[in-house]
């Protein structure tokens, strides 16, 4: 054959299958753009510069694992779809005298196009979005913007290798089809359809049981660890469910439609349901897919933006105080005092105004148990490794004189026994509370006090208890100590700050108290041995929690553009094959006196109740996992359920919206390809 026979060739193929080629090319170039710019992230040297940078490094690689991983099965998915609508072309081919080593060149020059036209236009869109990404995160976390362009060499090859290994395993799966096949499989490779599935009822009801199972676990899980460990059981329990009701379920549904006679011999019903039910079991992966998809969309994007949204709530939950010093050791009650006297001068100094500033004993340990009824924990190496994490309940405990100082209170405690309890995390419907066989009696439930910081960040069940007086305290100690030995938590001085002023200049303030009191406490450990304390500054903290959760918030949006994109494309595929599918029946039916408004009108039924049946199920899905997720969003601090509601709600609302108008662009394809436009 000539010498630029097969380059021609292939580029004619191109141009002639664009229909499906060029969706193909688009999906190639997105998603090396975004591999890409996701690697840039995580390969960018600046990033180290920004704070919390180790927490970025860990969200970024998750990213390009989870890219890499889409692409991979996302570009297998529709290189299957295009090679099976060209196999009566290649037959065709093989027939007119072309050997398959021909058809093989063929293919080869096909792919070398595509790599081309990906890498040039995926590298451009991919370098170009991959600074104006740089800059979103860092408005995200509110860092300063970073001005210059680098293009990393290291993104770039690893992309490079990435998606040419992809390329070079869909062409060889490609060959192998055709290698395998004979010229006739290969004539009817493009309208291969299915023999009329019987519904397997065994098959939905496994599905009903899974899925029941799965929504099951997510309304019922009430304790933020255990939706931890088990959102993942539910997720797996949902998807099988997913899969085989649309399977199995989808065909007995149908097939009930068919036998309502005065619905099913409706002309635009009779055309729709006789075609989808003759090609459902492989409709109804598709549909799965999208469903599945568009759930993960609606999690990730609700999720993420509520907890951007509600940083200030989490941090000011983690952190109520704007400066906390917690003190051990023998020499606590000096060191306390020397540290409360120099915030007040360093706010002097500063020009910073202090709006509160308090000190407290406190003493918090770790119990075992259940309505009440609380047991110390056995550490023994055969013990440990049996406690249920949920089961962990943390017992803090204060003096009744702090508590009516602190909160200007003045309540009274009669006996030794009673105390005031305010449940952090747990129930508050307890008469009595018992620690280790000693019953206190709670004589009343308060509805706040002043150390739920860190108690906040526990997963397990949490008490704040109050009481008599230091004497009490001490008692709960010695109890403790008695168990726990060397263990043992003791009895700490806390001493609590709120400051009045600008974000920087509390921050600068913070700053420098840190260093003064490092610098002091240099001299008291040489004399205290046994001295030891712990610093918490809101705005020193500031940085790693936007870190975090700007991070997560932006590899949420990142995400969720992507699987939107494979939703949109998976869809668009299942519409331009059945599209093609369709044509000759519909022809036939305009033949016999079927018009083109009766073409058009079943047309639109059949898209209507393919397309929109997976969303309706994903908004199902949410709602059952609503729950679930807010047990999860609690574990990280998030307790507004009210806004992670409004975001899922406009989060669901928007993604309708797009999904519709995806809708309204694959129905006019369809329509197109079936008039044979």
């Amino acid at each position: 054959m000539r010498k630029f026979f097969y380059p021609k060739l292939a580029a004619m193929n191109i141009w002639k299958n664009r229909r499906v080629y060029v969706p193909y090319i688009l999906t190639c170039i997105c998603n090396i753009a975004m591999f890409y710019m996701m690697f840039y992230m995580n390969a960018n040297p600046d990033l180290t510069t920004v704070p919390g940078s180790e927490v970025l490094a860990t969200i970024m690689f998750l990213g390009v694992v989870v890219m890499g991983i889409f692409s991979l099965i996302f570009l297998c998915y529709s290189n299957s779809f295009l090679i099976k609508r060209r196999k009566k072309e290649f037959g065709l081919y093989n027939v007119l005298g072309m050997e398959k080593r021909h058809i093989r060149w063929t293919l080869c020059w096909e792919m070398a196009y595509v790599i081309v036209i990906s890498y040039v236009v995926g590298f451009a869109l991919g370098i170009l979005g991959s600074k104006l990404l740089f800059l979103f995160l860092l408005k995200l976390l509110e860092v300063p913007a970073q001005f210059g362009f680098i293009i990393s060499g290291e993104a770039m090859s690893g992309t490079c290798f990435w998606f040419l290994g992809i390329f070079i395993l869909t062409l060889l799966l490609d060959m192998w089809q055709i290698h395998l096949a004979s010229p006739v499989e290969l004539l009817r490779g493009g309208n291969a359809g299915e023999k009329e599935p019987k519904a397997k009822w065994l098959l939905a009801l496994i599905g009903m049981i899974c899925l029941g199972s799965g929504y099951y676990i997510a309304v019922s899980t009430t304790n933020p660890l255990d939706a931890l460990l088990l959102f993942f059981v539910a997720v797996i329990l949902v998807m099988i469910g997913t899969y085989c009701l649309f399977t199995a379920g989808s065909i007995a549904v149908l097939k009930m439609l068919r036998w309502n006679k005065k619905f099913y011999y409706q002309t635009r019903h009779f055309t729709s349901i006789s075609g989808m039910i003759y090609r459902m079991k492989q409709n109804a992966v598709g549909l799965a897919n999208v469903c599945i998809l568009s759930t993960g969309v609606l999690i990730m994007i609700s999720g993420t933006v509520s907890m951007y949204a509600g940083m200030g709530d989490i941090m000011n939950t983690r952190y109520p105080h704007d400066v906390e010093y917690t003190v051990q050791g023998s020499g606590k009650e000096n060191f306390g005092a020397a540290v409360e006297d120099r915030i007040v001068s360093s706010a002097q100094e500063a020009g910073i105004e202090i709006r509160s500033l308090n000190s407290y004993n406190s003493l918090s340990f770790s119990t075992v148990g259940s309505d009440g009824n609380l047991e110390l924990l056995d550490y023994s190496s055969q013990a440990i490794g049996s406690i249920n994490a949920a089961d962990l309940v943390t017992v803090a405990a204060m003096t009744l004189e702090d508590y009516n100082r602190i909160m200007g209170e003045d309540k009274t405690l009669g006996g030794e026994n009673e105390i005031l309890l305010y449940p952090v995390k747990g129930s508050g419907d307890l008469d009595t509370l018992t620690i280790y066989g000693k019953e206190y009696q709670v004589k009343e439930v308060i509805d706040s006090c002043p150390y739920v910081g860190e108690m906040s960040t526990y997963v397990g069940g949490g008490y704040y208890i109050v009481v008599k007086d230091m004497a009490q305290l001490e008692e709960l100690e010695a109890l403790e100590t008695a168990v726990y030995g060397d263990m043992a938590s003791h009895v700490e001085r806390v001493v609590q700050a709120d400051l009045e002023g600008t974000a920087e200049e509390k921050e600068a303030f913070e700053t420098s108290l840190n260093g003064e009191i490092d610098a002091m406490s240099a001299e008291q450990f040489s004399q205290e041995t046994d001295l030891s304390y712990r610093a918490d500054m809101k705005q020193m903290e500031y940085q790693s929690f936007y870190a975090l959760y700007g991070g997560l918030f932006f590899l949420g949006i990142f995400l969720g553009v992507l699987f939107l994109m494979g939703t949109t494309l998976i869809i668009y595929y299942k519409q331009v094959s059945e599209g093609y599918d369709d044509r000759e029946r519909f022809e036939i039916m305009q033949k016999v006196g079927m018009s083109k408004k009766e073409v058009r009108q079943s047309i639109k039924s059949q898209v209507l109740m393919v397309f929109f049946l997976p969303l309706l199920m994903a908004w199902m899905h949410i709602a059952f996992a609503f729950p679930m997720i807010t047990r999860m969003l609690s574990a990280l601090n998030m307790y507004n359920v009210q806004l992670f509601a409004l975001c899922t709600v406009v989060t669901a609302a928007v993604f309708a919206l797009v999904y519709a108008a995806i809708y309204g662009v694959t129905a006019r394809t369809y329509y197109k390809i079936v008039e044979g436009i």
